[in-house]
């Protein structure tokens, strides 16, 4: 098994389960206040009026769960949903805080294998300048 390739997935499933859940939580934020005029979704319908949370399906909504996660922890800057009232807020510091770590995550990992040597060419190098050196 690969090590680069398992860190590649290990790096996409972090991502993808971040954004669902951060997703998922804020649905769930604005579902306790009966997505009144003070969630993001709120916001979003407005900005998108072919969306309407009263009709829309189970699937519809997961996907904008799903958007709005992967729009949260890119930073995109699209202005629709954007925290409307104090605890949706709070929840975007900690999206903030995540967003940082899986940059730092992701950073930090190709620049270990910029920076990491690989085993066998160091050790061919070492053999050729044995060899060199004899």
């Amino acid at each position: 098994v690969n090590v680069k390739h398992m860190q590649a997935i290990r790096i996409g499933l972090v991502i993808v389960l971040s954004a669902h859940w951060v997703g998922c939580i804020f649905y769930f934020l604005a579902r306790l206040r009966h997505f009144d005029d003070s969630t993001w979704l709120a916001g979003f319908e407005t900005i998108v009026p072919l969306y309407d949370i009263s009709t829309s399906s189970v699937g519809s909504e997961y996907v904008l769960c799903l958007y709005k996660g992967f729009n949260s922890l890119t930073a995109l800057g699209y202005v629709g949903g954007m925290p409307n009232n104090a605890v949706e807020m709070m929840w975007a510091i900690v999206v903030l805080l995540i967003q940082v770590y899986i940059s730092a995550l992701i950073l930090g990992t190709l620049l270990n294998y910029l920076v990491r040597q690989d085993p066998v060419e160091e050790a061919h190098k070492r053999n050729q300048i044995q060899v060199y050196i004899s």
